[in-house]
């Protein structure tokens, strides 16, 4: 059965696939957030997934990171690079990026 982005929001598909931490459940409901983002602000789809409940942790994750390689690091609420850059693990992080790059 297809799912209507703009007629199922995040919560009626968290309450569809009830994301527990398994890759069965996660991974639906991340990849049709990140859809999301043709209509909704990410700040909003992240609210909304923390919202969900379940492994809010690993979703966000990867609808953040779906939404970022769709968009680019430009897109990313300037609220949220500044939570990042604030890390205690920021220079770890970025040496470990910097060794990917090609």
């Amino acid at each position: 059965l297809p799912i209507s982005l703009k007629e199922n929001s995040i919560a009626d598909i968290g309450r569809q696939f009830k994301p527990a931490g398994y890759v069965v459940d996660s991974v639906p409901i991340a990849i049709f957030a990140a859809q999301k983002i043709a209509i909704m602000d990410a700040k909003q789809i992240f609210h909304d997934l923390i919202t969900v409940g379940g492994d809010t942790d690993t979703i966000c994750s990867m609808a953040g990171q779906i939404i970022g390689t769709f968009l680019g690091y430009q897109a990313i609420p300037d609220e949220l690079k500044t939570i990042s850059n604030e890390l205690q693990v920021k220079e770890q992080m970025n040496r470990l990026v910097d060794r990917w790059q090609v």
